[in-house]
């Protein structure tokens, strides 16, 4: 939580018009968000015991966090760069970029 709100000050004195609601929630609630299903995960199906369980599991996983990062590069592609990998574009790729062309 720390993090978050380390980060989350960063970006507020960097940039400030980058902030949204989706800011404050990766920030913030993302830690919260992912313990919520994981708890709901455990109470419904319980902890996996056996190999062949674990391996559904972490398939079903890969399929979701697939399925979740295609739907993020969908948004990030219509909506424009978020806040934090704005942040990073400009202040570490322009530069090192900028090094690297004139080595």
């Amino acid at each position: 939580m720390k993090i978050g709100w380390t980060i989350l000050g960063d970006i507020f004195i960097t940039g400030r018009k980058f902030i949204g609601a989706g800011t404050f929630v990766n920030a913030i609630f993302l830690g919260y968000i992912a313990t919520f299903f994981h708890s709901n995960w455990l109470s419904l199906f319980g902890e996996p015991q056996l190999l062949w369980q674990r391996v559904v599991i972490v398939a079903i996983g890969v399929v979701v966090c697939s399925f979740g990062v295609s739907l993020y590069q969908t948004l990030v592609s219509a909506l424009g760069l978020g806040p934090i990998i704005h942040f990073f574009d400009v202040n570490f790729t322009e530069k090192l970029l900028a090094k690297m062309r004139t080595n």
